[in-house]
């Protein structure tokens, strides 16, 4: 229960988080799946909000702010109330919304969320913390400004991942992210930190470096609405590397193998040796074909010839010009 300050000048019920500073943590627990195809990411992961809201009071905070979940709900003075005995009335703490961009058709799985209230300072003892005919004898307070608030949240997504560096495939680094924001609060998010505990492999995929960003960083204007509130949401992207060994064994060297035993075609003797090449030849173009269209249609459309386009032509072309020349 936490109770807010006695002013007769004051709303008890306009308490809100305009202009409060969230501190967003985040934990990556997971990378469940990487499609190239699909040009999406799944994730699991903890999500943790942290502010201070100075219109609010708590009273007999336990240590162990896992036992400090019962403050979703304040209790405040009834104005109405004329009587010398306050009489209180509960009204629920608004709390922080989010709102995650970036989802695939899916929808945002949240396991689990639940709000705690984290003692940091000691305690305000009242003058007539003994007296039990007086309502200022609820003991220990605690002002709200000092201790925080903590949203914990548990979720698994689906989002969109452009592959943004895809034309330099499998070269380079590549880039995947999703955004959130708070709508209709002035509240502000602040970056905390960003951990990941998931494996340093997914897929073909070497995880490089998880970031966050929040606030003037990531903030968007709208253009033509020189009144309209800045969006700022915060960024979380993951930078990845693709297992070059893994690319080369699939893709680079059977194009590779085949057009050596092509070149070992040419050296055959005998009345036959020119049917004979031309079938090898033909055989493998069609071999080479179906790895180009594979690979090719497992990546992104850009408007740039990627590097493993330009090699899977350049074995394409090869035999051709071994057909036609001889």
């Amino acid at each position: 229960m936490c109770i807010r300050d006695r002013s007769r000048h004051k709303n008890p019920y306009s308490q809100s988080l305009e202009n409060i500073d969230i501190k967003t943590f985040v934990s990556i627990l997971n990378i469940l799946d990487i499609s190239q195809e699909k040009s999406t990411f799944t994730i699991y992961f903890w999500l943790r909000q942290q502010w201070y809201n100075p219109s609010v009071q708590f009273y007999f905070l336990k240590e162990n702010y896992l036992l400090n979940n019962k403050y979703a709900t304040m209790l405040v003075e009834d104005f109405d109330h004329e009587d010398d005995n306050p009489n209180f009335v509960s009204v629920p703490i608004i709390m922080p919304n989010l709102t995650f961009l970036h989802l695939d058709d899916t929808p945002l799985n949240t396991f689990e969320e639940e709000v705690y209230v984290k003692r940091l300072t000691k305690p305000i003892m009242h003058e007539d913390y003994f007296r039990m005919d007086n309502y200022k004898s609820a003991g220990e307070r605690y002002r709200g400004s000092e201790n925080p608030y903590i949203k914990d949240s548990l979720h698994q997504a689906e989002f969109t991942c452009s592959f943004d560096n895809i034309k330099n495939y499998p070269f380079g680094f590549q880039n995947c992210s999703f955004e959130f924001i708070l709508i209709k609060t002035t509240a502000r998010l602040v970056e905390g930190n960003i951990t990941y505990q998931g494996p340093t492999e997914v897929g073909q995929y070497i995880i490089d470096k998880w970031f966050l960003s929040c606030g003037e960083a990531e903030e968007m204007k709208v253009e033509g609405c020189p009144d309209c509130k800045p969006i700022s949401p915060c960024k979380v992207t993951v930078r990845m590397s693709r297992n070059l060994l893994s690319v080369i064994v699939i893709t680079f060297v059977p194009p590779f193998l085949l057009n050596v035993l092509n070149q070992a075609s040419v050296y055959l003797k005998g009345e036959s040796k020119y049917d004979l090449i031309i079938t090898v030849n033909i055989t493998i173009m069609m071999v080479l074909a179906s790895i180009y269209v594979s690979v090719s249609g497992s990546l992104q459309s850009t408007p740039d010839i990627k590097p493993v386009e330009l090699y899977l032509v350049f074995n394409l072309l090869y035999p051709f010009f071994v057909i036609i020349f001889k």
